[in-house]
């Protein structure tokens, strides 16, 4: 009969041999059952990517942009659960000059921003004072 000691060494040997097992799982693996949406997909892995190329003819849509790119997924039709954040206008501030320009208020003016569940984006907003009044 093994002692408490042993039975507990076993026991933590047990452990540690599956967490091994579970970490040799790779991201395509994890990826892959989830075949059935994009939505399933993304919400897999963080690196999980959809391919939504209709020409795209392997079996599984849902593996990683590396993989979906060797694959031959072409790179346009991956959609991919990365937050995204793009400065699309982004003038300097400024008053009122002349009557044919416009006062630039807040900088920047537009942004693309893809937002991910669980990860965070910051950028910087910054506002003008109005100095001058529209001229009339």
């Amino acid at each position: 009969m093994p002692s408490f000691s042993g039975s507990l060494l076993l026991l933590l040997l047990c452990f540690l041999l599956s967490l091994m097992l579970v970490a040799t799982i790779t991201i395509d693996e994890q990826c892959m059952h989830s075949i059935d949406s994009c939505d399933r997909c993304l919400n897999t892995h963080l690196d999980c990517a959809w391919c939504t190329d209709k020409t795209y003819e392997v079996r599984s849509r849902c593996l990683s942009r590396s993989t979906l790119l060797r694959f031959n997924c072409s790179e346009v039709n991956i959609y991919e659960n990365q937050p995204q954040l793009a400065l699309l206008q982004d003038r300097p501030l400024k008053d009122y000059e002349t009557l044919d320009e416009q006062a630039v208020q807040v900088k920047p003016q537009r942004v693309f921003l893809k937002l991910v569940k669980g990860q965070k984006r910051q950028f910087i907003v910054e506002l003008g004072a109005i100095k001058k009044t529209h001229p009339s």
